[in-house]
């Protein structure tokens, strides 16, 4: 380090430092955005307000078949 100059130093040292905060944004696909969830969507479905449609339950997608709840005894 000694045998590099001081100025050549200081400016890659300032220059490092400041390319860590360095990001690109991308535009956002079209078909993304529309498949994307509105805030009031999101907030209808946790207070369960009418006319929101409410996302299936695990038992309703993945079914048993025992209707029982046998199966979570003794767990």
């Amino acid at each position: 380090l000694r045998q590099i100059d001081e100025e050549v130093l200081l400016a890659t040292r300032y220059a490092r430092l400041r390319s860590i905060g360095f990001y690109t944004e991308l535009p956002i696909d079209e078909q993304r955005r529309e498949q994307e969830q509105s805030l009031g969507d999101r907030l209808g479905r946790m207070l369960h307000l009418p006319g929101v449609p409410r996302r299936p339950r695990w038992s309703e997608i993945w079914p048993s078949g025992d209707e029982s709840n046998d199966g979570e005894r003794g767990a």
